[in-house]
């Protein structure tokens, strides 16, 4: 089973489940319907052969783009892997290779705290739901910006959050922060302060080894010892660990201690916290959630392509990133839909780059063909009014054959044009 998400675009419903026999899409066919002037009655179907599911173009005027890939009218059967991203015209989609959604309401403080829609995002949810405000250490993993912080706050449920930058914690300032309390000490130590909170230890994995062995004991029975003090005193503080690393990794180079690891993940298995380029469905309501953040309420931020921007970037700083690119378009004071000409340059060329490579069914005969010249194209495209399609048909090339050209030539085109009456 799998099912079609619609991320941009109006159509009848905003998930579709796709049996065996696939499903057609188009402006005027059985399956799902777009309201899309630009796209064709019976654009494309998805369906499932003996290699997996496929996208099959149905003779549409103007083919389309997977992972940003130009295909063209006629592909018979280009393979859709997780996560596939399909535009039509006006209108986007994200292929997951797993059931619809379960359609009943989730607790809506486990969706305030981690947002999305996607497969991934509700795995993180039913795993929060398990760990909120239960007993017993737990150690969230995932790159930075993802939202580890986040995720460890929706965990420690009511209680209250002690948070420690692991970084921060060198020398005795660190020894006598983390874990020993002595009369009139300039830091208190945060476990004795915890009590029967919970304890944020960010970034673990920053934690020098000394502080990882004064961490031992108490992630071991949950004793600490004051200066000077035989005796030693119990704290109830709950450790949830951040980590961007793998500490698995860090344990086999020796900068990380296997006991203290074994510890953490003694009565949990490790949350991961999926990165934002795996969960591209996500980005549209993350978009709108730092938007409004910025005093922007909007019912569509993206133009079509500006949104197949954001959704090929790989976002190496997750969340992070994205909002600050949200947050610099709205102080730009450019009312949305963004277009795709608004967006950072680094957005917009990394979608060159990947239309670039090809189409899906690149036809290597054809790159024989005469070239035509960026004069000739820069007059097709005038003629047909930016109409990418109409300017292949013009100069007798594939549409994934123009984009290429047009990189090369550096030739900038606006993909989020209306096509004329």
């Amino acid at each position: 089973m799998a099912h079609l998400r619609v991320v941009h675009g109006r159509a009848e419903a905003e998930v579709y489940e796709l049996g065996p026999e696939g499903l057609e899409i188009g402006r005027g066919c059985d399956g799902l319907r777009i309201d899309d002037q630009r796209a064709s009655r019976r654009h494309v179907r998805v369906f499932h052969a003996a290699a997996g599911w496929c996208l099959e173009d149905l003779g549409s005027r103007n083919g389309g783009f997977l992972d940003g890939r130009a295909f063209a009218p006629g592909t018979t059967q280009a393979p859709l892997a997780d996560g596939a991203l399909i535009r039509l015209a006006n209108s986007l989609f994200v292929l997951r290779l797993s059931p619809a959604p379960n359609a009943e309401p989730e607790p809506p403080a486990l969706v305030a705290a981690f947002p999305g829609v996607s497969p991934q995002a509700r795995e993180v949810r039913r795993r929060l739901a398990a760990l909120a405000g239960g007993a017993g250490h737990v150690l969230v993993l995932g790159e930075a910006g993802v939202g580890k912080e986040r995720v460890a706050r929706a965990i420690a449920g009511d209680r209250a959050v002690v948070a420690v930058d692991c970084g921060a914690l060198a020398g005795e300032r660190g020894r006598g922060e983390l874990l020993v309390h002595a009369s009139g000490a300039a830091w208190p130590a945060l476990v004795a302060t915890a009590k029967d909170c919970v304890l944020l230890l960010d970034e673990i994995g920053d934690l020098s080894l000394a502080r990882q062995a004064e961490l031992l004991r108490f992630l071991d029975d949950g004793t600490h010892r004051v200066v000077g003090d035989a005796h030693a005193l119990r704290g109830e503080a709950r450790v949830v660990a951040t980590t961007r690393g793998y500490l698995e990794r860090a344990a086999e180079r020796g900068d990380f201690r296997r006991d203290v690891l074994a510890r953490l993940r003694a009565s949990h298995a490790p949350l991961a916290i999926p990165a934002l380029r795996d969960r591209r469905e996500d980005l549209v309501g993350w978009s709108a959630r730092f938007a409004r953040d910025a005093g922007l309420e909007a019912d569509a931020l993206w133009t079509a392509g500006a949104l197949e921007c954001v959704m090929l970037f790989p976002w190496s700083k997750n969340l992070r990133a994205l909002r600050q690119v949200v947050h610099d378009l709205v102080a730009a004071g450019g009312p949305p839909p963004w277009s795709s000409e608004m967006l950072p340059d680094e957005l917009r060329a990394h979608r060159s780059v990947v239309r670039a490579r090809g189409a899906i069914e690149a036809a290597p005969a054809r790159d024989s063909l005469p070239v035509p010249t960026r004069q000739a194209i820069e007059a097709a495209m005038i003629e047909a009014h930016g109409n990418m399609a109409a300017v292949a048909r013009r100069l007798g090339v594939e549409p994934s054959r123009l984009y290429r050209l047009c990189s090369a030539f550096e030739l900038r085109y606006e993909d989020d044009f209306v096509t004329p009456p």
